[in-house]
């Protein structure tokens, strides 16, 4: 099963730079220690 990274708060997955840190797109957290890696959601 494929797998991707995720934010643990919002369940967005893709980071945002701003001034030279890595945060969340969708709620601003740290990306380094909000992100996680979960399963895709299949078809069943």
């Amino acid at each position: 099963m494929a797998k991707h990274i995720e934010c643990r708060f919002c369940d967005m997955g893709f980071p945002a730079n701003f001034e030279d840190d890595t945060v969340c797109g969708g709620c601003g957290a740290e990306w380094e220690a909000a992100k996680i890696l979960v399963e895709d959601e299949g078809d069943i």
